[in-house]
């Protein structure tokens, strides 16, 4: 019995729809009492000694080596190649 010419021999009186997909909403937050645990820093070359640093321990001790320090944000102040580019991304940052 084929489905196209058969069709109106099909009982549908047993028909059950199929349940329609439950929208998705947005998870809540965990309320679970566990830290955030954030993954070691890949590995890279130190710019001023020029040997390889792995990971979080591996960078504190470099910089304390080589006795420098991390810049904060506050104290950056980039310096732009033309006029143009400052006008561009200066007003990214102000957004």
């Amino acid at each position: 019995m084929t489905y196209s010419t058969n069709y109106d021999k099909i009982d549908w009186s047993n028909f059950q729809p199929r349940p329609r997909a439950i929208p998705s909403t947005p998870a809540a937050p965990s309320t679970l009492p566990a830290p955030m645990v954030m993954g070691d820093l890949p590995e890279y070359i130190s710019p001023v000694t020029g040997k390889p640093v792995d990971g979080r321990v591996a960078r504190r001790e470099d910089l304390k080596r080589s006795g420098c320090r991390e810049v904060d944000p506050s104290e950056f102040k980039p310096k732009y190649r033309s006029e143009k580019l400052r006008k561009k991304y200066s007003k990214k940052a102000e957004r």
